[in-house]
């Protein structure tokens, strides 16, 4: 099936549509919903949730004694338009509901597949590089299948022993447990840097000069840096540039772990590091001419940064090794 095959009709406001139209789009809304849960994207997935609860709120508005399947049962007219709406609604919750249920239940669980494997390290980073380590539970299963990772798999992660993740009403959580796996990562301190062949690959595309980083080979780089190591090698570099109390730090993540949570480990780590030097702010000031610019300083905010009016993202931090609250500069 091919979601952009959608004839010319579609785009049309329900209310502008022919009885016969009305019918015929909204018996194919439901007799594709099934299909575009299990397949399409999770935009699709919403967009497909809003058309057909728009076509069903006109049909009932037309036709108040009827429903999609015909008029008879219970007696729709004695049913009010907003009760035969949340009926539509509930309906909808509990389908997705077994649908997931019938996904994690596919196949039988295989303790031999939950050892260390890159991708399940990415699914659970996903989970650990949002503030509150969790993600809607449609999100979440858009996720695995952008990762690779199999309905067992991801059952895996719930079934262990402790698990890695938890169900929270409709959304899924990162557990104590899971955050300690992702802690696997490595966080190792170069004394002396030098700019090398791993960090022209973490850096990819992005272009050194622009956080005044002499990219020649083997040249000495000032200040602090530690790179992140997992088992498939270095997936990021952190740089700490203390002065006058307060100190600007740097993030790269290697173009292969972004959204992977390093970013979050990375930004733990410095923190720690500036809390044991008893720095009072870390900061980070995005170069205008950085390709990320906007969602590089967005995803600073969601991790408790402060915009000043110089444009700088500040973040308190406490002494004793003690990461600190947001607060304003």
């Amino acid at each position: 099936m091919d979601l952009q095959s959608a004839d010319h009709h579609q785009g049309l406001p329900a209310s502008m549509l022919s009885d016969d139209e009305l019918e015929r789009q909204g018996a194919r809304a439901h007799a594709t919903r099934n299909w575009v849960f299990l397949h399409g994207s999770a935009d699709q997935f919403r967009h497909h949730t809003e058309r057909m609860l728009e076509l069903e709120r006109e049909y009932l508005r037309r036709h108040p004694k009827r429903t999609w399947q015909g008029a008879g049962g219970a007696g729709p007219e004695r049913v009010s338009r907003v009760e035969q709406i949340r009926q539509a609604v509930r309906s909808f919750q509990t389908q997705m509901d077994a649908l997931l249920a019938e996904l994690a239940q596919a196949e039988p669980v295989q303790a031999a597949r939950t050892g260390p494997t890159a991708a399940v390290n990415r699914f659970l980073g996903r989970f650990a590089d949002t503030p509150d380590g969790r993600l809607h539970k449609l999100e979440a299963h858009q996720t695995a299948r952008e990762l690779g990772l199999s309905p067992t798999e991801v059952a895996t992660l719930y079934k262990l022993d402790p698990p890695l993740l938890a169900t929270h009403g409709a959304d899924r959580v990162l557990t104590a447990a899971g955050r300690a796996r992702l802690v696997e990562r490595t966080w190792i301190r170069e004394t002396p840097a030098r700019w090398n062949a791993a960090k022209a690959a973490v850096f990819g595309d992005l272009d050194p000069a622009l956080f005044g980083i002499h990219a020649e080979a083997d040249a000495p780089l000032g200040d602090e840096w530690w790179r992140v190591e997992d088992g498939t090698g270095v997936v990021g570099y952190g740089r700490l540039d203390e002065s006058w109390g307060d100190a600007e730090i740097l993030l790269v993540v290697a173009p292969g772990s972004h959204g992977s949570g390093v970013g979050a480990f990375i930004l733990d780590r410095l923190e720690h590091e500036a809390a044991a030097r008893d720095i009072n702010y870390v900061y980070n000031v995005v170069p205008d001419g950085h390709p990320a610019r906007a969602r590089t300083a967005s995803w600073l905010r969601d991790h408790g940064f402060t915009e000043n009016a110089d444009g700088e993202l500040r973040k308190r931090v406490l002494g004793d090794g003690v990461r600190g609250e947001t607060a304003s500069p």
